[in-house]
């Protein structure tokens, strides 16, 4: 969601959560209003910070490919409480090393157009 219109549309269709690639937390808050959670987007530690004071606990990690799976544990230090989805350039050859570094969900998108992909997936699940 990109802006409070978007979250108002969303939640007329049925809407059971909102995602944003950013953190703006007039979405978070017309998620809120609307009764839907919302997942905003972050990559920075004053954004984390930010989403913390705001109430937030879990956040999509964004893009987690260019931030690197070190960037996890360097966020679990100051904030333990948050809980990150790990989105942007996820695959089966990345997800382990993701999931090995703290990360409570891994999204991938665009690897599940590779068949091949969705069977290597299949293997880091069942790990």
């Amino acid at each position: 969601m990109l802006d409070a219109a978007t979250v108002e549309v969303a939640a007329s269709v049925g809407a059971a959560f909102t995602v944003s690639p950013g953190l703006d937390l007039a979405v978070v808050r017309a998620s809120e209003e609307a009764g839907l959670p919302s997942l905003p987007g972050v990559s920075t530690a004053t954004e984390v910070q930010h989403a913390h004071v705001a109430g937030l606990r879990w956040l999509k990690a964004f893009p987690a490919s260019l931030l690197g799976a070190g960037w996890f544990p360097a966020m679990a230090g100051p904030f333990p409480q948050m809980r990150f989805v790990a989105t942007g350039g996820m695959n089966a050859r990345n997800a382990a090393e993701f999931l090995d570094a703290g990360v409570r969900v891994v999204a991938v998108g665009s690897a599940l157009e590779d068949p091949a992909e969705i069977a290597r997936l299949a293997e880091v699940i069942a790990r």
